[in-house]
């Protein structure tokens, strides 16, 4: 009650974890929203051998508005994303700035 969907069917990939796709339908029951989810995996750096996707792409198809949403992980170069390890010295020092607790010390 009170939720935007009635319903929710994912299709998962039994080796990722991952839903690939997705079915949402409304409060009436009648299908809303169907979603699109690919991913490239990959072992994370610095686990017993844990796999994320490096890249994703992802399609939101909204079927009673007539809308689509599209998004995807690519940067400007085609890179990865980053996990543990792999994540520059420059990047971690961003990290370290821009969390909550490191704007509390720049406050200082």
């Amino acid at each position: 009650m009170g939720y935007c969907y009635s319903k929710r069917i994912e299709y998962v990939d039994k080796e990722t974890a991952r839903a690939l796709w997705e079915d949402l339908y409304d409060s009436a029951n009648s299908l809303w929203k169907v979603t699109m989810d690919a991913y490239y995996p990959r072992k994370v750096p610095g686990t017993d051998g844990d796999t994320l996707y490096g890249r994703f792409a992802a399609s939101t198809w909204d079927l009673q508005n007539q809308h689509a949403t599209l998004g995807n992980s690519a940067d400007s170069s085609g890179g990865m994303i980053t996990f543990n390890s792999e994540v520059s010295k420059a990047a971690r020092r961003r990290r370290e700035v821009l969390h909550p607790g490191g704007l509390m010390q720049l406050m200082r």
